[in-house]
């Protein structure tokens, strides 16, 4: 669905279910390798942008900005999430990607699939607005690691110690101590989405390991009618403890 404008009481956020959270603009998605100048961490990217030398607006890094040879000649800016010939880089450590709004490409879903067979990591960042339903090949890539599709909807906070400044929608969820959180206090989102994380039997069929990073506490309460503007409780929010942000080990 569309985003909602921001009412006189509600700014424009909006909430990602990962470490953090980012406003996300519709746009098309690329896979994308990038490199620091003299090596270190190789970072891919596949989500919204479609400038060709990196995100929207960023200049090209030097020697290029990326490497590798498109599946195509020269892809025209804006076609969909394009692979590199070979798949995704040797030394890629970390490919991110956030809020696919466009399935992927099947030689694309095949070889992120690759990728994470061989121990690759990745770094999900989902918006809350941005989710649409019909993606078969993105969650052909979440249901390796034990996840269903998102669900369309956000985390409505009741409790007035777990929000700031008294808004509903601005939640801190609880921190879980772990490596990746052990210098983090607190974490703020807006109107985030939650996991949808298969029961421990799919987990461990598929060889997943899951640790929870970030949980809403149980006074919230999740709604997928966007068009409702109150922030109280109705009988179509669905009430829980919900995973925001999770580390899942395959």
């Amino acid at each position: 669905p569309a985003p909602r404008p921001p009412g006189k009481d509600r700014p424009d956020h909006r909430g990602a279910g990962g470490l953090h959270q980012r406003r996300q603009e519709h746009a098309a998605e690329r896979l994308e390798w990038r490199g620091r100048p003299g090596g270190g961490q190789a970072v891919c990217h596949a989500g919204p942008g479609d400038a060709p030398g990196g995100a929207a607006g960023e200049p090209p890094l030097p020697g290029g900005g990326h490497r590798g040879l498109h599946s195509q000649a020269a892809p025209p800016a804006g076609t969909g999430l394009q692979v590199y010939a070979g798949g995704v880089p040797e030394d890629c450590d970390t490919l991110v990607i956030t809020t696919p709004t466009k399935d992927f490409e099947d030689i694309v879903t095949n070889e992120i699939i690759k990728y994470i067979n061989k121990g690759g990591n990745i770094l999900w960042f989902n918006s809350s607005y941005g989710t649409a339903k019909n993606l078969p090949n993105v969650n052909k890539v979440l249901a390796t690691y034990g996840v269903d599709a998102f669900s369309t909807g956000y985390i409505i906070e009741s409790d007035s110690d777990k929000m700031l400044s008294g808004a509903p929608y601005m939640i801190l969820p609880d921190v879980e101590y772990a490596d990746v959180t052990s210098k983090t206090n607190s974490i703020l989102f807006a109107e985030p989405t939650k996991l949808n994380i298969q029961d421990e039997d799919k987990l461990t069929a598929l060889k997943v390991e899951r640790e929870d990073l970030l949980t809403a506490s149980e006074t919230s309460f999740f709604r997928s009618n966007l068009k409702l503007e109150s922030y109280k409780k109705t009988d179509e929010d669905v009430a829980g403890e919900f995973t925001v942000g999770a580390k899942l080990t395959k």
